[in-house]
Parts: C-alpha cells; sequence; structure tokens
C-alpha cells in the first residue's frame, strides 16, 4: 500500500464533487485517474488542489497507473490559463478566446483539444489549434512546442510574442529559450519555469504557480 500524504486535501475536493473521499485516500492510483476525469469541471481554487495532488502523486510513479504522461501535460497546461492574467490587449475583443497552440499533431495535443473543448476561464472561451511547424504562433496565448520539433523551431523560442507562454518537455527547451518546461524526471513530471524569459512578457504569472515550480535563472 503507498501512502497517500495528502488525503485532507483529497478528502476536501471529493466532498466538493460529492465524491466518495475514503477510496481516494487508499487507492491513490485510481484517484490520479478520478482528478483527470474532473478537473475540466473545477473552479480555480479546485483546480489549484487537483495541480497540487498531481505532483505529489506522480511520485507514485507514472508507470503504475492509468493516466499518461501526456495527459499530465494536458492538465497542466489546461490549468496554466487559470493562473495567468493577460492584459486586455493580448486578445482582439471581449469575447475572443483563449488561444492554445501545438505545433504538430502529438498525444499531449489531442489530450489538450479534448480538455480545452467547450471550457471557459475568465469569462473567455478556450480554443485549441494544431499548428504546422511554419506557422506563425504570436496569436497563440500558450504555445505548446513538443521536443520532436524544436530542433526546427528553436527560432520561435527568440521570436518577440510578449503575450505567449511557450510550454516545452525539457531542460533542452527552457535553455533553448522556453519558458516553461514539462520535464519528466524519473517517474515525476516537474514543473520548470523560466523566470527571466517570463519576465520579458506583458502577461503575469500567478506567485501560486510558482511556488509550484522549479525556478530556472540562469
Amino acid at each position: 500500500m503507498i501512502k497517500f500524504r495528502h488525503c485532507q486535501k483529497a478528502t476536501k475536493i471529493g466532498s466538493l464533487y460529492g465524491k466518495p473521499v475514503k477510496s481516494a485516500c487508499k487507492d491513490p492510483i485510481r484517484s490520479r485517474l478520478t482528478l483527470f476525469q474532473i478537473f475540466q469541471r473545477s473552479t480555480v481554487f479546485k483546480k489549484l488542489f487537483c495541480i497540487l495532488l498531481l505532483q505529489s502523486l506522480i511520485n507514485v510513479g507514472i508507470a503504475q497507473t492509468r493516466i499518461t504522461e501526456d495527459q499530465i501535460k494536458a492538465v497542466y497546461m489546461f490549468n496554466f490559463a487559470n493562473f495567468i492574467e493577460w492584459p486586455e490587449t493580448a486578445f482582439k475583443t471581449a469575447k475572443s478566446p483563449i488561444l492554445y497552440c501545438s505545433i504538430g499533431n502529438t498525444a499531449v495535443s489531442k489530450n489538450l483539444d479534448a480538455a480545452v473543448s467547450g471550457e471557459k476561464i475568465s469569462n473567455r472561451s478556450l480554443k485549441h489549434i494544431s499548428l504546422e511547424p511554419d506557422s506563425d504562433p504570436s496569436a497563440c496565448h500558450i504555445l505548446y512546442l513538443p521536443d520532436s520539433y524544436l530542433d526546427k523551431n528553436q527560432s520561435l523560442l527568440q521570436k518577440q510574442m510578449p503575450s505567449t507562454l511557450t510550454v516545452g518537455d525539457s531542460y533542452d527547451f527552457i535553455k533553448a529559450g522556453g519558458m516553461v518546461g514539462l520535464v519528466r524526471e524519473k517517474t515525476k513530471i516537474s514543473l520548470v519555469i523560466n523566470i527571466k524569459r517570463t519576465g520579458e512578457t506583458n502577461f503575469k504569472l500567478s506567485s501560486k504557480i510558482l511556488r509550484l515550480a522549479k525556478i530556472w535563472d540562469e
């Protein structure tokens, strides 16, 4: 039996959803799947708990669970918009969506597309599009550049896109100028933030997300 160190947090989430809470404490692997299934209906407060729980539960080992690394990365990216404050100038109109973009058609891209479908954050609808590698991503608010496309698209990370949060898979992505890395380290996904690059944007990252991350400042 794997000890679930955050049963109190799981109990709070479970009670908010009307879910049985004892099973989450007894079976952390199953609770991870439950969190992935319900996070789309969460408030910002609950989503922060979902991220905290996912981060701690990932220590169980991705290979031991029914939730995939690609799903975990999609959960993180979906939630990023809850902790970013964009200026109004980042949107064409008051009704413009928060635009998620992915380079290429990857498993993460497919999971992200499913996650944002029909959802809203801060009264804005969410939209996901898959881009060709040579597309202009400057209109994107969150841009995912997988490692499989990194070598040929590093120039994107140097492009002036003040309203775009760039997200990738590795420390190589961070070193190349990416802003947020969802980095596989043994059996967990670590959140790594390039604080210098995010400081060059016109949006503001919440301190809540910064507290969850490893800060890269080189």
